[in-house]
């Protein structure tokens, strides 16, 4: 990420803080990130992928998360979209997530969606289905950006 996205915007290293995913106590690292998070004030930025079904970051539909981040268990959706990424080694059925509050109050957000695998649920979305990433219809400074594939002209 520091070479390919946090350089190349001049982000300050001071200004990130990465999730240990190897730490001996996933929980305390969770601990340890909420507090960061509420320490910084919140996001300035959140830039967001829109899972197959709504998800971003790791706040799955109809699982609501405590405090500013967090670790949760993931969708069977999650799991079988994340296979193409271990190549045929055990795919993590938990993650670690800024919660939804926490990107909810973010003062700017990008949300993005490509391919033609994406259109069912980008409509979805776009009409406000029940799924974390339409919440963000309602946040003030919420862009979404869609490809072609995923919400073609009609």
């Amino acid at each position: 990420m520091n070479g390919a996205f946090y350089g190349p915007c001049g982000v300050p290293p001071e200004r990130i803080r990465a999730f240990d995913g190897l730490a001996e106590d996933p929980a305390q690292e969770a601990r340890a990130m909420d507090a960061y998070l509420a320490s910084a004030g919140g996001l300035s930025l959140a830039v967001l992928g829109i899972g197959l079904n709504g998800h971003v970051g790791f706040n799955e539909p109809g699982r609501p998360l405590p405090g500013l981040f967090s670790l949760t268990e993931l969708s069977e959706t999650t799991v079988s979209a994340g296979r193409k990424y271990f190549g045929g080694r055990p795919v993590p059925t938990r993650g670690a997530t800024v919660t939804l509050a926490a990107l909810m109050a973010a003062e700017e957000v990008l949300l993005v969606a490509t391919g033609a695998h994406k259109r069912e649920i980008v409509r979805a979305v776009l009409a406000g289905a029940d799924v974390p990433a339409a919440k963000f219809l309602a946040h003030p400074n919420a862009v979404y950006i869609f490809d072609a594939e995923a919400y073609p002209a009609e």
